[in-house]
């Protein structure tokens, strides 16, 4: 599950992409964004206000602009399908 992108689908974020950066328990996880929300200050949300996505993305050596650039190529694809 770590490395999974997710959309926000609740609060000030939501329709944002974000990649769960760690999982706290069963119920939360920490996203982060790479923009408005990076690496070191990740935000902490339940799963479910989260729509998982099949896209994940390998975290290991990942900065907050590879990060911001991955998320952006995935928005691409989302926008147009929708």
């Amino acid at each position: 599950m770590i490395g999974t992108i997710v959309v926000s689908l609740s609060g000030r974020d939501e329709g944002r992409l974000f990649a769960v950066i760690d999982i706290i328990d069963e119920q939360y996880v920490l996203i982060a964004d790479g923009k408005h929300r990076k690496l070191d200050k990740p935000k902490k949300k339940k799963l479910k206000h989260l729509k998982i996505f099949d896209e994940t993305v390998d975290l290991t050596d990942i900065t907050n602009r590879k990060l911001n650039e991955f998320i952006n190529l995935i928005r691409s694809d989302y926008s147009a399908k929708r």
